[in-house]
């Protein structure tokens, strides 16, 4: 009974295009825009929550597709360690005779057969799958705005961190200059200021410190001011000169136009008079 149960099941394994299993991988992947691992996750998933409901498959569909996932999770049948079947177990034998038809099948052929079946027999399918892709996409390209986002406020961070230490160098560079200036000038007048200093607060040292430090302040601002006022004079003196020099040029410039007026004029007058 039990043989001529195997012999009416004849299960025929759907056809996978490509021998090698790397082939399989970058076909199924060009067709589904996912890999195939994610797919055939997926493709269990419909099956199990649309068979019976909005996907109505014959007998022989569903043993082969239940062949084709044995064969992806646990290679081909071993019929000498597989469990006894009992007698009454005609579902049990059916399922083993399919998946045996596998034969040597390897598990990325039984996920990409197990996918290609489910999409000739369900129409639902397909979309199914374009919806989850796309969904896929639309998260990725999400990772990807978030990522640029976050590499750009790390670079205006950046940015914004080298223009502080820029600003920091520079601050710190001109209070080293003002410092030379400042010493520089205490030494030059340290004595002058110590004996006014002196007179003033005679014995009373803290006084005489702070008098000294007081004069040396106002010595250096009255030094800058000074160097403000210079300053202003250099460019004053400056303009002067350029404005003197455009004006010398442009008076140049104006008599040699006259100069080669007067020749015009006296070769036209020779000519007339010749003729």
């Amino acid at each position: 009974m039990s043989n001529s149960q195997e012999n009416s099941v004849k299960i025929n394994p759907e056809k996978v295009p490509l021998d090698t299993d790397q082939g399989i991988l970058e076909s199924e992947e060009r067709k589904w825009g996912i890999p195939l691992k994610e797919v055939y996750k997926h493709g269990l998933a419909f099956y199990k929550d649309k068979d019976g409901k909005a996907v109505h498959l014959s007998y022989e569909d569903r043993l082969k597709l239940v062949a084709y996932t044995q064969q992806a999770s646990h290679g081909p049948l071993d019929v000498n360690s597989a469990s006894p079947l009992g007698v009454l177990d005609v579902i049990g034998r059916d399922r083993r005779a399919a998946w045996q038809a596998l034969g040597q099948m390897s598990h990325v052929q039984a996920m990409a057969g197990f996918i290609h079946t489910l999409d000739r027999l369900c129409p639902l399918f397909k979309p199914t799958i374009e919806a989850i892709q796309k969904d896929l996409e639309e998260k990725k390209n999400q990772e990807i705005k978030q990522m640029e986002e976050k590499m750009a406020d790390i670079e205006l961070q950046n940015r914004i961190t080298a223009e502080e230490e820029k600003q920091l160098t520079i601050k710190q560079t001109e209070e080293q200059q003002v410092q030379r200036i400042k010493d520089a000038l205490n030494a030059q007048t340290y004595d002058q200021f110590l004996n006014y200093a002196q007179q003033q607060y005679p014995g009373n040292f803290d006084q005489q410190a702070i008098l000294i430090r007081q004069l040396q302040d106002q010595h250096y601002q009255q030094y800058i001011q000074q160097l403000a006022v210079d300053q202003r004079l250099a460019n004053t003196n400056l303009q002067t000169t350029q404005d003197y020099e455009n004006a010398t040029e442009k008076e140049i410039q104006k008599d040699c136009n006259l100069n080669e007026t007067e020749i015009v004029g006296d070769t036209i007058y020779d000519n007339s008079n010749s003729k």
